[in-house]
């Protein structure tokens, strides 16, 4: 029976409070942070404060953003491997048998505005009913195992690589669970952030590491702390599509080509996972990114407020509700940021691919990021396996 996924919702409240009440413990810990141009670096001996050029409030951002990071392209590139392993295997020898297996990929809506996936194995038989092998969160394990069993019975497969292999799919679907909490945390507090930038710019000493800073340190400081957050959310949406995208080609299995498609497609995105954890490590004071380059902040910007909505007027709002209790006032202000707008085009995304609708997924794909974000190469190589699908009629 596949693990039903740590709860996000839980997860996602204390990542949220960890990284805004970090910001209250760095200043006393900090020593000497090396950043590259035009960043400077922290002195040791310091008052509780930085010297011209600092970029903590970037450093500590990439921090947080390289623990999401790191942990979900690890997490993709096991299920990338257990796929190849034994999901798309038992998806053939099923076939093979004479039957016609199917992947229903479902989503749970939560009020934490992170969505729980699922994945069941629908394998219809020559003749009969259908038999569902469940795989959402909390699935009872005696239906899991009579139904693996009436699987194994009609393909004369063993019930451990009936299991295996559904279980293969089902841990694909925890990949989006945590990609999904990992960009709504990243927006919550990229939301703070606009929210102290808002808050400096009316003259208030509001900077969470030190509140005597220069205003102009300070928004050059989160400028770049937002880059660094909207350069990971660009990446999360490009593997949210590549997760939808392997999933599709899951369900059409069965359309010649399709399955070298899947083949290639699975090496596609275990080589963007191997070149991302090549180019990035865990930052420290001493070295912080030394080969890291900033995207532009302003179009960055963009592209948070984008994923937020119209987020304006709500960073107003919390711009005066902020008080001087720093750990609640933060922790508040992150639960008042927008929900991921991009949530509906995954859920779209998902709701096509159950029901076989090709461009219906590619139009859920285009709704995560243009042909200009890392998106449009995931939507891209899509495109060449929707080609072979629409030769069929």
């Amino acid at each position: 029976m596949p693990r039903s996924p740590t709860d996000p919702r839980r997860a996602s409240s204390r990542l949220v409070r960890w990284t805004l009440l970090s910001t209250l413990a760095l200043p006393l810990t900090a020593g000497k942070l090396k950043l590259p141009n035009p960043m400077a670096g922290i002195k040791e001996g310091l008052r509780v404060g930085y010297v011209a050029g600092s970029k903590v409030h970037a450093y500590q951002s990439y921090a947080f953003v390289y623990g999401f990071a790191q942990g979900n392209t690890m997490n993709h590139q096991r299920a990338l491997d257990r796929l190849e392993r034994d999901g798309l295997p038992l998806m053939t020898a099923l076939r093979d048998a004479g039957l016609r297996p199917k992947l229903e990929v479902s989503v749970e809506p939560s009020p934490s505005g992170i969505n729980v996936y699922g994945v069941d194995l629908v394998v219809l038989p020559k003749s009969g009913p259908p038999v569902r092998l469940p795989g959402r969160p909390g699935s009872d394990p005696a239906t899991y195992h009579a139904a693996s069993a009436k699987i194994a019975a009609l393909s004369k497969l063993p019930a451990v690589q009936v299991e295996a292999g559904h279980g293969a799919w089902y841990g694909l679907s925890t990949v989006l669970t945590s990609l999904d909490a990992e960009a709504s945390t990243l927006l919550k507090h990229a939301f703070a952030l606009r929210v102290m930038q808002e808050q400096v710019q009316a003259g208030q000493q509001a900077d969470w590491f030190d509140p005597t800073r220069p205003a102009a340190e300070t928004l050059a400081d989160t400028d770049a702390a937002l880059s660094l957050l909207g350069d990971d959310i660009d990446r999360v949406r490009a593997d949210q599509a590549a997760v939808l995208a392997l999933f599709l080609m899951g369900t059409q299995l069965h359309v010649p080509g399709v399955p070298e498609a899947l083949v290639a497609e699975i090496g596609a995105q275990r080589a963007t996972c191997a070149e991302w954890l090549a180019s990035h490590r865990q930052p420290t004071m001493e070295d912080f990114g030394i080969s890291y380059q900033l995207p532009n902040p302003e179009s960055v910007k963009k592209v948070i407020d984008e994923q937020l909505g119209v987020v304006g007027s709500a960073v107003k709002v919390a711009r005066g509700v902020a008080t001087g209790d720093l750990p609640r006032t933060l922790d508040g202000i992150a639960g008042l940021a927008p929900k991921d707008t991009k949530l509906r085009a995954v859920a779209e995304g998902v709701a096509a691919i159950s029901k076989g609708d090709v461009r219906g997924t590619l139009g859920a794909i285009a709704d995560l990021g243009g042909p200009e974000t890392k998106v449009g190469a995931v939507a891209a190589r899509l495109e060449k396996v929707a080609a072979i699908i629409d030769k069929v009629p």
